[in-house]
Protein backbone atom coordinates (compact mmCIF):
# COMPACT_ATOMS: atom_id res chain seq x y z
CA UNK A 1 0.00 0.00 0.00
CA UNK A 2 1.30 3.44 -1.12
CA UNK A 3 2.73 6.07 1.49
CA UNK A 4 -0.29 8.62 2.80
CA UNK A 5 0.37 11.76 1.21
CA UNK A 6 2.48 14.13 3.84
CA UNK A 7 0.19 17.57 4.00
CA UNK A 8 3.58 19.55 2.55
CA UNK A 9 3.30 17.05 -0.42
CA UNK A 10 -0.02 17.83 -0.83
CA UNK A 11 0.24 21.75 -0.44
CA UNK A 12 3.32 21.17 -3.31
CA UNK A 13 1.09 19.27 -5.59
CA UNK A 14 -1.54 21.86 -5.27
CA UNK A 15 1.10 24.58 -6.09
CA UNK A 16 2.59 22.82 -8.99
CA UNK A 17 -0.74 22.84 -10.85
CA UNK A 18 -1.86 26.19 -9.84
CA UNK A 19 1.28 27.71 -10.99
CA UNK A 20 0.91 25.37 -14.27
CA UNK A 21 -2.85 26.50 -14.83
CA UNK A 22 -1.32 30.90 -14.45
CA UNK A 23 0.94 29.84 -16.83
CA UNK A 24 -1.72 29.34 -19.67
CA UNK A 25 -3.56 32.07 -19.23
CA UNK A 26 -0.94 34.85 -18.36
CA UNK A 27 -0.06 35.92 -21.72
CA UNK A 28 -3.64 37.37 -21.84
CA UNK A 29 -3.50 40.64 -20.59
CA UNK A 30 -0.30 40.56 -18.77
CA UNK A 31 -1.18 43.68 -16.35
CA UNK A 32 -3.90 42.11 -14.78
CA UNK A 33 -3.04 40.09 -11.96
CA UNK A 34 -4.16 40.31 -7.90
CA UNK A 35 -1.49 41.08 -5.93
CA UNK A 36 -1.73 38.82 -2.16
CA UNK A 37 0.56 37.13 -0.11
CA UNK A 38 1.56 33.36 0.37
CA UNK A 39 -1.11 33.05 2.64
CA UNK A 40 -3.50 32.93 -0.33
CA UNK A 41 -1.40 30.09 -2.01
CA UNK A 42 -3.23 27.74 1.14
CA UNK A 43 -6.60 29.06 0.36
CA UNK A 44 -6.43 28.57 -3.40
CA UNK A 45 -5.22 24.91 -2.50
CA UNK A 46 -7.91 24.34 -0.38
CA UNK A 47 -10.43 25.49 -3.55
CA UNK A 48 -8.55 23.35 -5.83
CA UNK A 49 -8.90 20.66 -3.36
CA UNK A 50 -12.83 21.09 -2.63
CA UNK A 51 -13.77 21.54 -6.40
CA UNK A 52 -12.26 18.53 -7.38
CA UNK A 53 -13.86 16.63 -4.54
CA UNK A 54 -17.65 18.30 -5.90
CA UNK A 55 -16.69 17.93 -9.85
CA UNK A 56 -15.92 14.37 -9.49
CA UNK A 57 -18.98 13.30 -7.43
CA UNK A 58 -21.66 15.65 -9.06
CA UNK A 59 -20.38 14.66 -12.88
CA UNK A 60 -21.40 11.04 -11.57
CA UNK A 61 -24.80 12.08 -10.18
CA UNK A 62 -25.30 14.42 -14.00
CA UNK A 63 -24.26 11.73 -15.93
CA UNK A 64 -26.69 8.83 -14.27
CA UNK A 65 -29.74 11.37 -14.79
CA UNK A 66 -30.28 12.47 -11.12
CA UNK A 67 -29.44 15.95 -11.92
CA UNK A 68 -29.61 17.97 -15.24
CA UNK A 69 -26.17 20.07 -14.80
CA UNK A 70 -23.06 20.96 -12.77
CA UNK A 71 -22.44 24.25 -12.50
CA UNK A 72 -19.39 26.59 -10.97
CA UNK A 73 -21.09 30.13 -9.49
CA UNK A 74 -18.13 32.50 -8.18
CA UNK A 75 -19.53 35.64 -6.99
CA UNK A 76 -15.67 37.29 -6.61
CA UNK A 77 -14.15 36.49 -9.41
CA UNK A 78 -11.42 38.56 -10.58
CA UNK A 79 -8.96 38.59 -13.64
CA UNK A 80 -8.17 34.92 -12.70
CA UNK A 81 -4.81 34.76 -11.77
CA UNK A 82 -3.10 36.05 -8.42
CA UNK A 83 0.11 36.68 -7.61
CA UNK A 84 1.55 35.68 -4.08
CA UNK A 85 4.94 37.32 -4.85
CA UNK A 86 6.78 39.40 -7.69
CA UNK A 87 7.20 35.43 -9.04
CA UNK A 88 4.88 32.77 -8.31
CA UNK A 89 1.26 33.79 -10.04
CA UNK A 90 -1.25 31.16 -9.16
CA UNK A 91 -4.52 30.45 -10.89
CA UNK A 92 -7.95 32.10 -9.77
CA UNK A 93 -10.59 30.43 -8.94
CA UNK A 94 -12.47 30.46 -11.99
CA UNK A 95 -9.68 29.09 -13.62
CA UNK A 96 -9.34 26.61 -11.17
CA UNK A 97 -12.93 25.49 -11.49
CA UNK A 98 -12.10 25.42 -15.81
CA UNK A 99 -9.05 23.01 -14.89
CA UNK A 100 -11.30 20.37 -13.09
CA UNK A 101 -10.89 16.98 -14.83
CA UNK A 102 -14.57 16.24 -14.54
CA UNK A 103 -15.56 19.69 -16.00
CA UNK A 104 -18.26 21.34 -14.89
CA UNK A 105 -21.53 22.05 -17.41
CA UNK A 106 -21.64 26.09 -16.97
CA UNK A 107 -19.00 28.30 -15.18
CA UNK A 108 -20.75 31.29 -14.24
CA UNK A 109 -18.79 34.31 -12.62
CA UNK A 110 -19.69 38.11 -11.79
CA UNK A 111 -17.14 40.46 -11.19
CA UNK A 112 -17.49 44.37 -10.48
CA UNK A 113 -14.52 45.96 -11.96
CA UNK A 114 -15.75 45.30 -15.63
CA UNK A 115 -12.15 45.72 -17.02
CA UNK A 116 -11.03 42.65 -14.92
CA UNK A 117 -14.23 40.89 -15.98
CA UNK A 118 -13.24 41.16 -19.82
CA UNK A 119 -10.29 39.68 -19.59
CA UNK A 120 -11.58 37.14 -17.43
CA UNK A 121 -13.57 35.95 -19.83
CA UNK A 122 -11.24 35.80 -22.44
CA UNK A 123 -8.80 33.45 -20.27
CA UNK A 124 -11.78 31.16 -19.59
CA UNK A 125 -12.18 30.57 -23.26
CA UNK A 126 -8.23 30.29 -24.13
CA UNK A 127 -8.36 27.16 -21.18
CA UNK A 128 -11.77 25.63 -23.54
CA UNK A 129 -14.59 26.64 -21.25
CA UNK A 130 -17.76 26.72 -23.53
CA UNK A 131 -20.55 27.48 -21.30
CA UNK A 132 -19.66 30.41 -19.77
CA UNK A 133 -20.95 33.58 -18.59
CA UNK A 134 -18.95 36.43 -17.23
CA UNK A 135 -20.94 39.28 -15.66
CA UNK A 136 -19.33 43.13 -15.00
CA UNK A 137 -21.11 44.39 -11.91
CA UNK A 138 -22.02 44.33 -8.20
CA UNK A 139 -22.88 40.45 -7.55
CA UNK A 140 -25.34 41.64 -4.80
CA UNK A 141 -27.07 43.41 -7.62
CA UNK A 142 -26.44 41.22 -10.73
CA UNK A 143 -27.15 38.05 -8.31
CA UNK A 144 -30.56 37.66 -10.77
CA UNK A 145 -28.62 37.74 -13.95
CA UNK A 146 -25.92 35.15 -12.48
CA UNK A 147 -28.48 32.23 -11.53
CA UNK A 148 -30.80 32.70 -14.77
CA UNK A 149 -27.01 31.62 -16.90
CA UNK A 150 -26.57 29.05 -14.19
CA UNK A 151 -29.50 27.23 -14.92
CA UNK A 152 -32.96 25.44 -13.03
CA UNK A 153 -33.21 23.84 -9.85
CA UNK A 154 -31.98 20.40 -11.03
CA UNK A 155 -28.39 21.59 -11.08
CA UNK A 156 -26.00 20.54 -8.60
CA UNK A 157 -23.93 23.99 -7.93
CA UNK A 158 -20.96 25.12 -6.14
CA UNK A 159 -20.88 28.28 -4.65
CA UNK A 160 -17.59 30.71 -4.67
CA UNK A 161 -17.71 33.33 -2.10
CA UNK A 162 -14.32 35.06 -1.66
CA UNK A 163 -14.67 38.36 -1.22
CA UNK A 164 -11.46 41.12 -0.24
CA UNK A 165 -13.60 42.59 2.64
CA UNK A 166 -17.26 42.29 3.72
CA UNK A 167 -18.64 42.95 0.20
CA UNK A 168 -20.95 39.67 0.55
CA UNK A 169 -24.12 40.46 1.15
CA UNK A 170 -26.37 37.39 3.11
CA UNK A 171 -29.32 38.22 1.41
CA UNK A 172 -27.59 37.88 -2.04
CA UNK A 173 -26.29 33.87 -0.59
CA UNK A 174 -29.88 33.18 0.69
CA UNK A 175 -31.02 33.63 -2.52
CA UNK A 176 -28.43 31.38 -4.41
CA UNK A 177 -29.25 28.56 -1.46
CA UNK A 178 -32.85 28.97 -1.97
CA UNK A 179 -32.75 28.26 -6.01
CA UNK A 180 -30.68 25.33 -5.34
CA UNK A 181 -31.52 22.81 -2.98
CA UNK A 182 -28.25 20.81 -4.05
CA UNK A 183 -25.56 23.54 -3.59
CA UNK A 184 -22.59 23.67 -1.55
CA UNK A 185 -20.83 26.49 -0.65
CA UNK A 186 -17.14 27.55 -0.09
CA UNK A 187 -16.68 31.25 2.15
CA UNK A 188 -13.89 32.52 2.54
CA UNK A 189 -14.68 35.50 5.69
CA UNK A 190 -12.17 38.06 6.47
CA UNK A 191 -11.23 38.57 9.73
CA UNK A 192 -12.06 42.69 9.68
CA UNK A 193 -15.66 41.00 10.07
CA UNK A 194 -14.34 40.26 13.87
CA UNK A 195 -12.72 43.70 14.37
CA UNK A 196 -15.80 45.45 13.23
CA UNK A 197 -17.73 43.34 15.43
CA UNK A 198 -15.38 44.42 18.25
CA UNK A 199 -15.71 48.12 17.30
CA UNK A 200 -19.41 48.00 17.27
CA UNK A 201 -19.42 46.27 20.59
CA UNK A 202 -17.05 48.83 22.72
CA UNK A 203 -18.21 52.10 20.43
CA UNK A 204 -21.74 50.99 20.45
CA UNK A 205 -22.40 52.46 16.98
CA UNK A 206 -24.10 50.48 14.40
CA UNK A 207 -22.55 48.38 11.49
CA UNK A 208 -24.67 48.43 8.40
CA UNK A 209 -21.55 46.22 7.02
CA UNK A 210 -21.57 43.62 9.79
CA UNK A 211 -25.85 43.41 9.24
CA UNK A 212 -25.50 43.25 5.55
CA UNK A 213 -22.74 40.39 5.58
CA UNK A 214 -24.69 38.30 8.76
CA UNK A 215 -28.27 39.25 7.44
CA UNK A 216 -29.30 40.16 10.66
CA UNK A 217 -29.44 42.98 13.52
CA UNK A 218 -26.08 44.14 14.88
CA UNK A 219 -27.40 44.17 18.56
CA UNK A 220 -28.34 40.14 17.35
CA UNK A 221 -25.39 39.51 16.40
CA UNK A 222 -23.67 40.87 19.42
CA UNK A 223 -25.92 39.23 22.01
CA UNK A 224 -24.62 35.82 20.31
CA UNK A 225 -22.38 33.68 22.50
CA UNK A 226 -20.56 31.65 19.84
CA UNK A 227 -17.23 33.29 20.30
CA UNK A 228 -16.49 34.55 16.88
CA UNK A 229 -18.34 35.74 13.68
CA UNK A 230 -17.26 33.28 11.95
CA UNK A 231 -18.86 31.04 13.93
CA UNK A 232 -22.07 32.55 13.62
CA UNK A 233 -22.07 32.44 9.98
CA UNK A 234 -21.34 29.17 9.77
CA UNK A 235 -24.33 28.75 12.02
CA UNK A 236 -26.18 30.47 9.80
CA UNK A 237 -24.76 28.15 6.84
CA UNK A 238 -26.11 25.38 8.86
CA UNK A 239 -29.03 26.50 10.52
CA UNK A 240 -30.47 29.09 7.76
CA UNK A 241 -29.22 27.57 4.43
CA UNK A 242 -30.01 24.20 5.69
CA UNK A 243 -26.23 23.14 4.46
CA UNK A 244 -25.50 20.80 7.61
CA UNK A 245 -22.26 18.91 6.96
CA UNK A 246 -18.78 20.90 7.03
CA UNK A 247 -16.57 22.83 8.57
CA UNK A 248 -13.87 25.36 8.90
CA UNK A 249 -9.87 26.64 8.52
CA UNK A 250 -8.26 29.42 9.66
CA UNK A 251 -5.64 30.88 7.16
CA UNK A 252 -2.71 32.81 9.24
CA UNK A 253 -0.43 35.17 8.05
CA UNK A 254 3.02 35.45 8.57
CA UNK A 255 3.12 36.38 12.12
CA UNK A 256 0.93 34.23 12.93
CA UNK A 257 -2.28 36.45 13.39
CA UNK A 258 -5.78 35.13 11.70
CA UNK A 259 -6.65 36.77 7.92
CA UNK A 260 -9.49 35.10 7.06
CA UNK A 261 -11.67 32.08 7.74
CA UNK A 262 -12.47 29.10 4.78
CA UNK A 263 -15.49 27.53 5.54
CA UNK A 264 -16.93 24.50 2.87
CA UNK A 265 -20.61 23.16 3.91
CA UNK A 266 -22.98 20.31 2.03
CA UNK A 267 -25.95 19.57 2.23
CA UNK A 268 -27.35 16.35 4.20
CA UNK A 269 -27.79 13.88 1.15
CA UNK A 270 -29.37 10.05 1.78
CA UNK A 271 -27.01 7.70 3.03
CA UNK A 272 -23.24 9.24 3.99
CA UNK A 273 -22.42 12.54 1.78
CA UNK A 274 -20.03 11.74 -0.91
CA UNK A 275 -18.48 14.99 -0.26
CA UNK A 276 -17.51 15.02 3.37
CA UNK A 277 -14.51 12.56 3.36
CA UNK A 278 -12.90 15.17 0.64
CA UNK A 279 -14.05 18.63 2.64
CA UNK A 280 -12.84 17.11 5.91
CA UNK A 281 -9.34 15.96 4.40
CA UNK A 282 -8.93 19.84 3.02
CA UNK A 283 -9.24 21.19 6.59
CA UNK A 284 -7.31 18.86 8.37
CA UNK A 285 -4.38 19.23 5.59
CA UNK A 286 -4.74 23.36 5.70
CA UNK A 287 -5.16 23.09 9.79
CA UNK A 288 -1.37 22.26 9.99
CA UNK A 289 0.00 24.09 6.89
CA UNK A 290 1.47 27.82 7.43
CA UNK A 291 2.71 30.29 4.83
CA UNK A 292 6.25 28.70 6.10
CA UNK A 293 5.23 25.50 3.94
CA UNK A 294 3.92 27.87 1.23
CA UNK A 295 7.42 28.86 1.06
CA UNK A 296 9.64 26.14 1.16
CA UNK A 297 6.98 24.11 -1.20
CA UNK A 298 8.09 26.88 -3.90
CA UNK A 299 11.73 26.75 -3.13
CA UNK A 300 11.32 23.03 -3.57
CA UNK A 301 9.51 23.34 -6.77
CA UNK A 302 11.73 26.18 -8.02
CA UNK A 303 14.79 23.32 -7.50
CA UNK A 304 16.43 25.33 -4.47
CA UNK A 305 16.58 22.25 -1.95
CA UNK A 306 13.93 20.70 0.14
CA UNK A 307 12.97 23.02 2.98
CA UNK A 308 10.01 21.44 5.24
CA UNK A 309 8.89 22.57 8.43
CA UNK A 310 8.43 19.76 10.06
CA UNK A 311 6.54 16.93 8.51
CA UNK A 312 2.72 16.05 9.02
CA UNK A 313 1.02 13.25 7.49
Amino acid sequence: MPRPKSNEDWLKDKLVDLLAWAKEVEAISTGYVEEYGPHTALKLAGLAHAVEVFSTVARRYVDDGQFSSSVFIDLFAGSGMNAIDPRHHLAGSAVIAAKARRPFDRIVCVEADSAKASVLSKRLTAVGVRQLKVIAGDCNERIADALKFAGGKRSLVFLCVDPEGMEASWETIRKTSSKYTAMDVFVNMTHGAERERGAARSLGRESPALENLMGMPVRQILLDDSGTISALYQSQIQNVLGRKIGGSSVIRGANKQPLYTIMLFTRNTRGDSPYLEGYTAMHKRLSTLTVDHVAGALNDIDGKGLFRIGSSS
